[in-house]
């Protein structure tokens, strides 16, 4: 079964008040290398950094979910990262399951299926610890120019 895991192994950074992107505000909080995102799949996975992965890939992440849950039968995720350079795509193989094709390093390449459900969730779990991580440390989600474009 697909699951992200979210180590933050040291305790959070304090906020910085020049942060105006959730993209700065993420590398800000968490403490590079510690704080990893595992993608586990059942007979592989993949780390990314929270800051610099993660963060870097922010805008991708907030896309990917409202793209999956937009009922489409294709979806993409580019994660553009210079340590986490992954390229997913998500074709319908069935109703209830995507096939995941993703590409990462040099011309390496795995194809795994998940459930949609599955895969939603867990991003979904992602994205709501990223943002209560913010909250937590004194970020203003609404003040960051990420969540300012939702608004409009």
């Amino acid at each position: 079964m697909f699951a992200i895991v979210i180590e933050v192994k040291s305790p959070l950074n304090p906020m910085d008040p020049q942060d105006e992107t959730a993209i700065g505000a993420i590398e800000t909080i968490y403490n590079f290398p510690d704080d990893q995102v595992l993608f586990q799949w059942p007979d592989t996975s993949f780390s990314a950094f929270l800051s610099g992965d993660i963060s870097d890939s922010w805008r991708d992440i907030k896309q990917l979910l409202s793209d999956l849950e937009s009922g489409r039968k294709e979806v993409n995720i580019q994660f553009p990262s210079q340590t986490f350079w992954h390229y997913w795509q998500l074709r319908e193989w069935e109703e209830e399951q995507w096939k995941v094709t993703a590409l990462y390093g040099q011309d390496s390449q795995r194809k795994m299926t998940v459930k949609k459900d599955v895969f939603c969730a867990e991003f979904k779990k992602l994205v709501a610890r990223v943002e209560a991580d913010l909250q937590a440390q004194g970020y203003d989600l609404n003040a960051l120019s990420e969540y300012k474009s939702l608004q409009e």
